[in-house]
């Protein structure tokens, strides 16, 4: 019997993607997720019939002619897939690893704007072997950033068919293993990345979970990145059904557009019971620069590029629906600062991500987020300061960058720089304090803002701040750059070990590979677990009233005060002073817009602007071995930002066909684990990105999880499929910025955890670099900015529907999901982008209060890099898990601390860990093996720092309890019409097994065990008849596995919802079953519901019965 869950199952009665089927059996708790063995899921009124009378069958390994020795077969719905064999370094599981997964038809030709449909079924055999192309961006740009991450990878091309995924599992499809599963959303604000440039495998292998790698449309085709997460939400709920462990799903999102992708998935109430936590790296929903209040200005101004006939939005759509993919990447091409927003659709985002955080209305699911130490330390400097910043800036040089903050009154920008540096006029504090402000700006305060509201909710949330980049790194950067914007990713996915498409050029030193086995461990205990925390690491202290955090390095220090230096002033200060003084200029634009209804039908039988709709089924196996295209952006702009780095990948092509997912499992389909999913969404600010530049196998092999990676729309696509949407609804488009840069899917984690849309999807959260609390730090004026012709960006909006308040007062109000929270920064947070629009209201305020009135440039370059860590990761980091605190919620914050070696020739000196550098620890890229590469070797202390975060982030995902006895993995359990969750821990043993010379003795105490012992099966029952329990269960109409029959039977199953560490003192209810002395087991009951209704905890007892119990009396 499939059970599912019956309150999404009615609004969601579209077919779902046949794609499905292999998470089904790839993976198991989401981190964005939900308890469908308990209630959950979605009922046979939406899930296929074959599967529904099937069952398992359809699952076993396809019989077709492909040789076993080519790859893994896999049989899903749509169709056979035949994947990869992946071994991260350092680890004997193996991986299955199938690429190019569709989970949409390709949006090209009539459903270029149209919502997604379900992808068709294939016949034969499924080639999954090769990364899909990536959707449409520039090659050069993504092959330019690997380079400069040391990756070493072959970038694929760019193309409108690009909605693809990647899975990496540990486990063989069948099997009974129920495994996280962790989704990965790549950034690359909605213009560049793909699934190709991630790589699954290491973190599957070591934190024994499942990844998905997901690829969306990206600019200038980005479609409505809400009705993909709609489909990825749906696609993911399939989940649970059969193998995976349904209680404990992981969305995990990193940069702008990712952390957007991600947030909104926790504001949204489409994801509703979808995920059990979110982790966001680098960037959350409240980012104000990333909201798109106004779409039309934006719309009409991208038609006049592509001379469309703008008078209506009607004629827009229909010109835009005749471009050729060349035309859309010429635009993307020649308007590389393009940035597209997130909007307030009603649909997804009922309201703005402020309101929703305010209001506390999101997801009650545990969070992990954070920042680098140094997000604005390279990446942002390097786009938006003057030539020869990296030698000083001056105090006149930074003052335009911080027009962000008003228009009207110059002298706000010496506020802000001696607020930030006093009045020095030295150049190199300068620098620093600009590239502090960058970090503070795009990342490290919306993290805490985000933190502090789920903390407010009474939430459990992780912080972390990410503190030390791969050597490699450091060799090619400036000595002044900490751990830059999205440095830990290289040691979430576990790089230092692997051996998949992507590898690091260079050595990885020893202690850099602990770092990326630290890092992965960190992110799939979260997946397991809601709870960072594990055996051997450096306990991550919950989020709390002291704004806690750690700090991950080569050493892991847990701190407090998150980002707290320039909090008060940039939420508090700032804004009261320009009330005060241009209190007019702060109304913000508000608009609504007419539109052509009977336009918009005729274009909604198209899916290039249309909602994601299920992909198709398949026959045959479908090949998921390569990397799936990227979304439509500008491949050359990722290749050159590829070229940065020290990743070696082959970046896709893009496509407009991109809704494609990686998944990377230690598990393979159809194996009965149940692994936590960690859910990664790649940033790019909406415009670049995609699943292929990363890879997880890493990740999931350390960590035993499951990593998913997402593709989703870009761009003009992803844009005009929300204005298409959003006028039909006639929703309140708040207003169109027009930036430079912008951390755009910063959001995306944060709202999933505010939208009432998905609560009880996902388990907990992890925020890294970055969260939603952004909104507050930006009003600009669309117009003025207009009319100074720079770039368009879009902004996220309140939808009053997956967003139904700003996600201010949604923090504010605890309006939010109640998961745990893990977030942090680096501690050079400063992002990849920044809005080029900036006012020239309060640049002199600004740079006062980071840098006095200095005008040594080196001091205001440094300032710079400070402001722009904290407006943009630091403070709102604090700030959300401050609210999650309040909220009474478990939360995690770190600092990550230690820039990559294999980044320091591409960075400058003075750059620390900046943002996304936890990357390569998360993904244990010290170990990886895939298809990226490290371009360099990590060092021995990087190796242990990977182990480190990737057992930090993997205990998250776990729930782990340490008794007397040792530690004990559970299971995370929901119960309909509750919103406690219960911790289940199986098979507890309280003597010894009663066999051998102990047959008839007297029992005695059990003995210890050394590591974590699994308890998420059922004990064998005492010896009986098992065939009259089968009978009896069918005869009460009740759907059970009935365990075998063993002497090895003295076991006791515990129901709590209180999550262990926490001092409830609850009644205890033990259970004693009868059956006659020789009948009966703790495996036909379960107390996960009276313990979720009485607040109590639940034992059961076995006992031994029949001859053997009547010998021992």
């Amino acid at each position: 019997m499939v059970r599912v869950n019956e309150g999404l199952g009615r609004n969601s009665r579209r077919s779902e993607p046949a794609v499905i089927e292999l998470m089904k059996h790839a993976s198991g708790s989401l981190v964005l997720s939900g308890d469908y063995s308990r209630g959950g899921g979605l009922t046979d009124r939406v899930w296929p019939k074959a599967c529904v009378e099937h069952g398992d069958e359809e699952f076993r390994p396809s019989q077709s002619n492909i040789n076993a020795d080519d790859g893994p077969v896999v049989q899903i719905n749509s169709g056979a897939l035949k994947g990869s064999l992946l071994k991260a370094k350092g680890k004997d599981t193996t991986i299955h690893s199938y690429l190019g997964i569709p989970f949409a038809k390709p949006p090209v030709g009539k459903l270029r704007l149209a919502p997604p449909q379900p992808a068709e079924k294939w016949d034969d055999v499924r080639d999954a072997t090769k990364q899909p192309l990536m959707c449409l961006q520039e090659k050069k740009v993504l092959e330019d950033l690997m380079t400069n991450l040391s990756m070493k990878i072959d970038i694929v091309d760019s193309a409108e068919d690009c909605l693809y995924l990647n899975v990496y599992t540990p486990s063989k499809p069948g099997a009974g293993d129920k495994l996280p599963v962790m989704v990965w959303i790549h950034g690359g604000g909605f213009s560049m990345a793909s699934a190709s440039i991630f790589d699954g495998h290491v973190l599957s292998a070591y934190e024994d979970v499942v990844v998905v790698v997901i690829q969306y449309r990206l600019a200038p085709v980005m479609n409505m990145r809400r009705e993909t997460m709609d489909f990825w939400i749906r696609w993911l709920l399939f989940i649970g059904s059969r193998r995976t462990s349904t209680a404990s799903a992981e969305i995990l999102g990193r940069s702008p557009s990712l952390e957007s992708l991600l947030e909104e998935s926790v504001l949204s109430p489409l994801s509703a019971n979808l995920f059990h936590a979110a982790i966001a790296e680098s960037g959350v929903a409240t980012m104000d620069a990333i909201m798109s209040p106004n779409p039309l200005p934006t719309a009409q101004f991208l038609g006049q590029l592509s001379g469309c006939d703008v008078s209506s939005t009607r004629s827009i759509v229909d010109c835009v629906m005749q471009l050729s993919e060349e035309d859309l990447l010429k635009t993307a091409r020649e308007q590389l600062l393009l940035r597209f927003g997130v909007t307030v659709d009603g649909h997804f985002l009922p309201k703005p991500a402020v309101e929703l955080l305010k209001s506390q209305e999101f997801h009650r699911v545990p969070l992990m987020t954070g920042v680098t130490d140094d997000e604005g330390g390279l990446g942002l400097p390097d786009i938006l300061a003057p030539p020869g910043w990296r030698n000083g800036m001056t105090r006149e040089e930074i003052k335009p960058f911080l027009l962000l903050f008003n228009h009207e009154d110059p002298g706000l920008a010496e506020i802000v720089l001696n607020e930030y540096l006093g009045s020095t006029l030295d150049k190199i504090k300068l620098r620093d304090g600009f590239r502090e402000i960058l970090g503070d700006v795009f990342f490290n305060i919306p993290a805490r803002k985000v933190a502090d509201s789920h903390r407010d909710a009474g939430l459990p949330v992780y912080v972390y701040e990410f503190q030390h980049s791969l050597d490699l790194l450091k060799k090619k950067r400036p000595s002044f750059v900490g751990a830059d914007h999205a440095d830990e990713l290289l040691f979430v996915f576990g790089y230092c070990f692997g051996n998949g498409h992507i590898k690091v050029e260079g050595e990885i030193s020893a202690e850099e590979s602990e770092l990326c086995r630290t890092v992965m461990s960190y992110w799939g205990n979260f997946a397991h677990t809601r709870n960072p925390n594990g055996p051997g690491l450096v306990e991550w202290p919950k989020y709390g009233s002291e704004a806690e955090y750690l700090g991950i390095g080569l050493q892991q220090n847990p701190g407090t005060h998150f980002k707290g230096i320039h909090f008060k002033f940039i939420t508090e200060k700032l804004p009261q002073i320009i009330t005060e003084t241009n209190s007019a200029h702060q109304v913000r634009i508000s608009e609504r817009f007419l539109h052509d209804a009977e336009g918009q039908r005729n274009c909604m039988g198209t899916l290039r602007l249309a909602p994601p709709q299920p992909a198709e089924a398949w026959e045959g196996v479908r090949d998921a071995t390569k990397q799936p295209p990227m979304c439509l952006q500008p491949r050359e702009v990722v290749l050159g930002m590829l070229a940065n780095t020290s990743m070696s990948t082959d970046v896709p092509e893009v496509s407009e066909d991109c809704l494609y997912l990686n998944i990377y499992t230690p598990s393979k389909p159809g194996d009965n684990r149940k692994l936590p999913v960690m859910f990664w969404i790649h940033g790019g600010s909406f415009l670049f990105g995609s699943a292929s530049i990363f890879d997880a196998h890493v990740l999931a092999s350390y960590q035993d999880v499951v990593v998913v990676e997402a593709q989703y729309r870009l761009g003009l696509l992803g844009f005009f499929r929300w204005l298409l949407f959003s006028g039909s609804r006639r929703t309140s488009t708040t207003s169109v910025e027009i930036l430079d840069q912008s951390p755009s899917s910063e959001s995306l984690l944060e709202e999933s955890i505010l939208s009432p849309l998905s609560a009880n999807l996902f388990h907990r959260a992890i925020a890294q670099s970055g969260t939603a609390a952004m909104e507050a730090l930006l009003s600009p004026n669309p117009r003025q900015t207009a009319q100074e012709g720079l770039s368009i960006y879009f902004k996220v909006t309140v939808d009053g529907h997956f967003l139904h308040k700003p996600v201010d007062e949604l923090l504010q109000s605890h309006e939010f999901n109640k998961v745990p929270l893990m977030t942090g920064v680096n501690d050079d947070d400063g992002g990849f982008t920044i809005p080029n629009f900036l006012d020239a209201g309060i640049g002199d305020f600004l740079l006062n209060d980071y840098v006095g009135a200095s005008d040594d440039r080196i001091k205001l370059r440094d300032a710079f890099r400070e402001i722009n860590g904290d407006f943009f990761f630091n403070i709102p980091t604090r700030k959300v898990a401050n609210h999650h605190r309040d909220a009474g919620l478990p939360v995690y914050v770190y600092e990550f601390q230690h820039p990559p070696s294999v980044y320091q020739n591409k960075r400058p000196s003075f750059v620390g860990s900046d943002h996304g550098d936890e990357l390569l620890f998360a993904f244990g890229d010290c170990f990886a093996n895939g298809h990226v590469k490290v371009e360099g070797e990590f060092t021995e202390k990087e190796n242990e720092l990977c182990r480190t975060t990737m057992s930090y982030w993997g205990n998250f995902a776990r729930p782990i309890v340490k008794t007397k006895s040792g530690s004990l993995r559970g299971s995370f359990l929901t119960v309909k019409g509750k919103e406690t969750i219960i911790n289940g821990y199986l098979a507890v043993p309280f003597a010894k097994p009663p066999v051998g010379p102990l047959r008839l003795a007297r029992p005695e105490p059990a003995e210890k065990w050394e590591g974590v012992r699994d308890a998420t099966k059922q004990p064998p029952m005492c010896l009986q008849d098992r065939e009259a329990n089968v009978i009896a269960m069918g005869f009460l109409s009740m759907d059970v596995e009935i365990p075998q029959v063993s002497e090895d039977c003295l076991y006791l199953n515990i129901y709590t919802p209180v999550e262990p560490g926490v001092d409830a003192k609850l009644p205890v209810m033990v259970w004693i079953h009868g059956g006659g002395l020789a009948l009966g087991s703790a495996s036909v009951y379960d107390g996960s519901v009276l313990a979720a209704y009485q607040d109590v905890v639940v034992v059961l007892v076995q006992y031994r019965l029949g001859l053997m119990g009547f010998l021992r009396q």
